[in-house]
């Protein structure tokens, strides 16, 4: 068996058992379905590099790159992709908290108001 042979079963076997791996937890409900989707389509998307492992050499020779360097780009750019949608999200979660620490405190304004002016006390 060719080493480029072991390499394609290696990454089909690593992209089903992180698939599998994030079925289990998204079964734990530890997961929102937003991002079950996303890593599920990682581990897919794992699963089918194995098929373009032959592909890599000449993308890599056209690039003038090495093939562990290609790879190595690969690496690093999706966790970056992935930290960057993350740091997306949470920016805007942290702007709809805000937002509704904002509408909160209006309210209990309005309320406290209201309770004075059955109360009968002046504001």
């Amino acid at each position: 068996m060719s080493v480029v042979t072991r390499q394609a079963i290696i990454l089909a076997a690593s992209g089903l058992m992180f698939s599998v791996l994030i079925l289990v937890i998204s079964r734990q409900r530890k997961l929102s379905f937003r991002f079950i989707v996303g890593w599920l389509f990682l581990g897919l998307s794992i699963m089918l590099s194995a098929v373009f492992v032959y592909g890599v050499i000449p993308l890599s020779d056209a690039l003038g790159l090495t093939p562990a360097t290609l790879g190595l780009a690969a690496g690093v750019l999706i966790p970056v992709g992935i930290a960057v949608e993350l740091s997306v999200t949470a920016s805007r979660q942290q702007n709809q908290i805000r937002h509704l620490v904002e509408e909160l405190a209006l309210l209990d304004d309005r309320l406290s108001e209201l309770e004075k002016q059955k109360s009968g006390t002046p504001p």
